[in-house]
């Protein structure tokens, strides 16, 4: 039971999901149509992962929870239970144990500082292992990346430790746009280029 309201308890409140209960499965082919306002995108943007979901609400992918950890502080999150983990807004989160095979995308870290991302194994993702957007002190060790379009795409961030990784069959292991970041011990294996900065 997804719902998304905006501006809530203000005059400008706008419930742009009322309730969806949707399955979709592997080889179905689905439409969404309305009108301009009826929360198509809303819809899309919650399901990718760009909104989260109301309390009460879940987003599964392959039978586990999309976990959306927002302003959380000195946490120890095990990843056996998700599919993929957006961190927002977090200090001193360790997410370790994730498994993230067949989604968008395995962990989201947004204006984050002192995280920590071990041991976790990102596997055919269509798009990114992990990505960092205007973080500070993130580290990444011990991860397997592999058959990814990216391992880890990172945008405006500073102070990146990438260590004892490996990246294999990835079209671009490490894509670092505007960033600072020390790379130590990593394993490149197979991929259309290793490193982008």
């Amino acid at each position: 039971d997804i719902r998304k309201i905006f501006a809530r308890n203000t005059i400008d409140e706008v419930t742009a999901l009322g309730g969806i209960d949707l399955d979709i499965h592997d080889q179905d082919f689905v439409t969404i149509i309305g009108s301009n306002g009826a929360g198509k995108t809303t819809l899309l943007n919650v399901i990718a992962g760009v909104y989260p979901p109301e309390r009460g609400g879940k987003i599964l992918v392959n039978g586990k929870e999309v976990g959306y950890l927002i302003n959380r502080e000195n946490e120890l999150i095990n990843g056996v239970n998700y599919s993929q983990v957006y961190l927002i807004n977090c200090t001193n989160v360790n997410v370790t144990e994730l498994a993230s095979d067949q989604c968008s995308s395995g962990i989201g870290i947004v204006f984050c500082s002192e995280c920590y991302v071990d041991d976790c194994t990102f596997t055919n993702l269509g798009w990114v292992g992990v990505t960092i957007y205007e973080s500070n002190l993130i580290s990444l060790s011990l991860n397997i990346f592999d058959t990814n379009r990216y391992g880890i795409f990172a945008l405006n961030s500073q102070n990146i430790i990438i260590s004892e990784n490996t990246f294999s069959n990835c079209a671009i292991g490490c894509e670092l746009v505007n960033c600072t970041y020390d790379l130590i011990d990593n394993i490149f294996i197979n991929n259309y280029k290793n490193i982008r900065d």
